[in-house]
């Protein structure tokens, strides 16, 4: 476990300004000195063989609460798409517009159980690294495979935390580690199924043009600029649709942060 897992400070950018991937405002595992870092490594590894120094002790129990909360915290579509956005544009073979929310589709389906703390920018710029030179768009397994184990490394983090905070404690006086709140399942599982609804729809008429016998079309070729291929993406309905959903999304995501 590394002890040098220090999380980015909160975007100072209003979120009507911030980038569509803009994800710096996630905060990852809090800060703590390099000796509290050391020690949680070895609580983890060996326990705790010795007293603790009193200090020690004193910044664990203030750094355990603020790990304990952010793992409890869930995250939304909004998030998981602001994350996957950036992977997009550092990829070699970048999804079209619609085909990113198909895309995204999975994995908020697969991954939405993931706390908000994992879809960090230092584990997105982690992900896009271990792809190298060869980065193709990952699947959703991939993605759910690396958090998952940004995940474990918290967790391992937090029990470490957990034993110098209460080393010489009954078991009955140590904190319980938090889990996700009620409310906040309730929310997201609402978000959710909010979000794959709003996909279903946007997905109609694709569904319906395969469902039509495909008849004889006679094509007049003719040069696309830029400008005519850009108005043709404009003017699909999927793309509309998804749109139309990013914003409602973010104007969730808005409300949250101002509530």
């Amino acid at each position: 476990m590394s002890s040098t897992m220090i999380s980015r400070p909160a975007s100072s950018v209003p979120a009507e300004r911030r980038a569509p991937s803009d994800v710096s405002y996630v905060l990852g595992a809090p800060v703590m000195t390099a000796d509290l870092g050391h020690a949680v490594d070895a609580a983890w590894n060996f326990g705790v063989k010795a007293p603790p120094p009193p200090a020690r002790v004193r910044e664990a129990r203030a750094v355990l609460p603020v790990l304990q909360d952010r793992l409890a915290a869930p995250t939304s579509p909004a998030v998981i798409r602001a994350w996957l956005m950036g992977v997009a544009t550092a990829c070699n073979n970048p999804p079209a517009e619609g085909d990113f929310l198909a895309r995204l589709a999975s994995v908020v389906e697969a991954s939405s159980d993931l706390p908000e703390c994992v879809w960090t920018v230092d584990n997105r710029r982690a992900f896009i690294r271990a792809g190298g030179s060869k980065f193709f768009w990952p699947g959703a397994g991939e993605v759910d495979e690396f958090l998952r184990g940004k995940l474990n490394e918290l967790t391992r983090q937090r029990e470490g935390l957990l034993r110098v905070a209460t080393f010489g404690q009954s078991q009955a006086a140590a904190p319980e580690p938090a889990g996700v709140k009620p409310a906040s399942v309730v929310e997201r599982d609402a978000i959710l199924a909010k979000f794959r609804g709003d996909f279903a729809q946007a997905m109609e008429p694709v569904r319906e043009a395969a469902a039509r016998p495909a008849g004889k079309m006679r094509v007049e070729p003719r040069p696309l600029s830029a400008g005519h291929l850009a108005k043709l993406r404009d003017e699909n309905p999927l793309v509309q649709a998804a749109r139309s959903m990013t914003a409602e999304l973010d104007e969730e995501k808005r409300a949250r942060e101002d509530w």
